[in-house]
């Protein structure tokens, strides 16, 4: 699979479990985001950074499992986050 910025959510996770590249872009897609999200929550960037990596660890582990819903899977990121923590 060529791997690319404009790459499908679901093919990225499909993938991320054999190809580091395309767990890279899904983290680069909404990394940001899970950051933003932890900040409002803790106000403590360390631990916002801590809670981060713990979400894409678990995605990581999760993705063989992830079933698309809709075009992203960020509802199914931040279902990770808000149980993360």
């Amino acid at each position: 699979m060529r791997l690319r910025s404009s790459t499908r959510d679901a093919d990225l996770l499909a993938a991320a479990g054999t190809e580091p590249r395309a767990f890279a872009l899904f983290y680069e897609r909404y990394e940001p985001s899970i950051v933003g999200y932890f900040m409002r929550r803790t106000r403590d960037p360390e631990l916002a950074a801590d809670l981060t990596a713990e979400v894409f660890a678990a995605v990581l582990v999760a993705a063989p499992r992830y079933r698309p819903m809709s075009e992203s899977a960020a509802g199914w990121l931040f279902t990770i986050a808000a149980n993360t923590g």
